[in-house]
């Protein structure tokens, strides 16, 4: 269980996190963001429409045993499958590294290892979040993409290309995808 000490820096942090990645979509009411709390087996999944709330509601849970995500893209309809996200803000890989906490052997031994490959590749990522046991990389759009108009396989190609080049965890490039918040 992770407890936070220092609200203030959490809020800030994922604050500025969360206006990267949701500004533009949440102002233009193109879906809400996704919060799935997990305690001993039980979601409570929850569906914001602003994210100044998110920072107080991970520190909550955070701090009372829960294990906090947010859905990596927006969705409608008050579901969190890929079929609710309507529009893209950002593509995703997770790079795992080590052993523990991770369901199948990761490519990458140590932290050095896995963050040495995230800053050599070509593309740089947005934003890179140590999760604990690996990296949570963000390609963030300049503007939201819609998935009509690219459709859902040819967005996860994508997210499943930078997964490919970086050796990240291939079970992770949906776009339904929920990950920790920072």
């Amino acid at each position: 269980m992770t407890l936070i000490k220092d609200k203030t820096e959490l809020n800030s942090i994922a604050m500025e996190f969360l206006d990267l990645l949701f500004a533009r979509t949440l102002d233009n009411e193109q879906g809400e963001i996704e919060i799935k709390l997990i305690k001993d087996g039980v979601v409570h999944s929850t569906f914001q429409s602003n994210y100044e709330q998110i920072p107080e509601l991970s520190y909550l849970g955070c701090n009372n045993g829960f294990n906090v995500y947010f859905g990596v893209n927006p969705r409608v309809g008050g579901a969190g499958k890929k079929e609710n996200v309507i529009n893209i803000t950002a593509f995703h890989a997770e790079v795992d590294y080590g052993e523990i906490g991770h369901k199948k052997k990761p490519e990458y031994d140590t932290y050095e290892e896995a963050l040495e490959t995230i800053q050599a590749y070509d593309m740089k990522p947005t934003a890179v979040i140590h999760s604990g046991g690996g990296f949570h990389c963000y390609w963030v759009l300049n503007n939201y993409i819609s998935v009509e108009k690219y459709g859902v396989d040819v967005l996860e190609s994508i997210n499943k290309r930078l997964s490919r080049d970086l050796k990240a965890d291939p079970g992770t490039h949906d776009l339904g995808r929920v990950l920790r918040i920072p």
